[in-house]
């Protein structure tokens, strides 16, 4: 949603670490498509949660003054 990185690393320093690679898709989603949202909960923990695209769409915010963060572009999260 925000506040994300993507790294990279040589699989070879690794050693026997059980490290996967991602996949990320270049497929625009669209209206009830099935997917996983992953984040961090609010213990700190990793979270994962199937869901279904339920609308696409902005959200609105308000101009920032004085300037702070602000959620922009942010993914919904709607479905089961």
């Amino acid at each position: 949603m925000y506040n994300y990185a993507i790294l990279t690393y040589e699989k070879r320093l690794l050693g026997e670490t059980p490290v996967k690679a991602i996949e990320l898709s270049d497929k625009e989603l669209v209206q009830g498509d099935s997917v996983y949202l992953v984040g961090i909960g609010g213990d700190h923990s990793p979270v994962m949660k199937k869901t279904i695209v339920t609308s696409i769409g902005n959200v609105g915010t308000k101009e920032c003054s004085p300037p702070r963060w602000r959620a922009m572009n942010e993914w919904l999260e709607g479905g089961a």
